[in-house]
């Protein structure tokens, strides 16, 4: 069950932070805001690193691959994600972009890693989306008025690249020897690498 708690908590700390972002996306730039919450992130997860855990022992194939999956769902999916807050609002960007990202790692972990789900997990992924679609609609009528068709755009890309990065990271997991909390480490100093390199050629 603690996969399942987690996978809750994590939920309902990206729909608090959500918000936040969307709140904050008024003074920072998309690039700007993932920039300062990687660098955030990455402080806050190596003190826990450095204190709790022993020195990560992790081979090069290890790395690279953590590094990429940080690339891809960190670095570019995060800021897709909140040039989507800045678009379309907190409650579109979110309906869109995690109620594909779940379909979207499903298919892609059977593909890339041959991890199929059940019936009754596809049947439970359906009824998921379909209430946080009818609970958001609810709830969010002023807020869904909002229309811009490359916030669309920007959210289906940020859920494709959580998709990614995800199935990248359980291959990993699932493959060698590290824990949550250094591999978590290592994704988003990947994250940071493109998100700098993304400032420079941006200005």
């Amino acid at each position: 069950m603690i996969g399942e708690f987690a996978a809750l908590a994590a939920a309902l700390c990206w729909a608090v932070s959500a918000r936040l972002f969307q709140m904050l996306g008024k003074s920072f730039t998309p690039l700007a805001l993932n920039f300062w919450k990687g660098m955030l992130s990455a402080g806050l997860l190596l003190a826990v690193s450095v204190v709790f855990l022993p020195p990560v022992e992790a081979s090069g194939a290890v790395w690279g691959w953590l590094l990429l999956s940080g690339v891809i769902g960190i670095g570019l999916g995060d800021t897709f994600f909140f040039q989507a807050l800045n678009k379309i609002g907190d409650a579109q960007s979110i309906l869109i972009a995690e109620t594909l990202a779940p379909v979207l790692t499903a298919l892609l972990a059977m593909a890339w890693i041959d991890e199929w789900l059940s019936w009754q997990q596809w049947l439970a992924v359906a009824l998921v989306i379909i209430c946080v679609d009818v609970i958001v609609k609810t709830h969010k009528r002023a807020a869904l008025t909002l229309f811009s068709p490359t916030g669309y755009v920007y959210a289906a890309l940020a859920a494709l690249c959580q998709a990614v990065g995800a199935v990248i990271s359980r291959d990993v997991l699932t493959s060698f020897e590290i824990d949550a909390f250094n591999a978590s480490l290592i994704r988003l100093l990947g994250g940071l690498l493109i998100i700098c390199l993304l400032m420079v050629f941006t200005r």
